[in-house]
């Protein structure tokens, strides 16, 4: 392997996911936005349990990788979807 595919490859390994939720909570107007530790989208999905259990109260939390829609979670007591829609569900990414 020559200088520049070691290069390139080595970018791809340290390319940096910018992965995060907003999360929508009725009656409030902002919307809040947490950060999620991962580093792939299996990953992320899985950590997004953790922003679930940390907002009881949300009506829908929308899982990105930068501008990437992964994942929509609809508070089913609410009366949302009880199973989240993927990105293959949503037609977006």
């Amino acid at each position: 392997m020559g200088a520049h595919a070691r290069l390139a490859a080595n970018q791809r390994k340290s390319r940096v996911l910018s992965y995060f939720c907003i999360v929508n909570v009725p009656g409030q107007p902002d919307r809040e936005i947490q950060v999620i530790a991962a580093n792939d989208d299996a990953e992320a999905r899985a950590n997004l349990a953790s922003v679930v259990r940390a907002w009881p109260g949300y009506e829908t939390i929308v899982l990105y990788e930068g501008e990437r829609v992964l994942s929509v979670i609809g508070n089913a007591a609410m009366g949302f979807a009880a199973e989240p829609l993927d990105a293959v569900h949503l037609d977006v990414g």
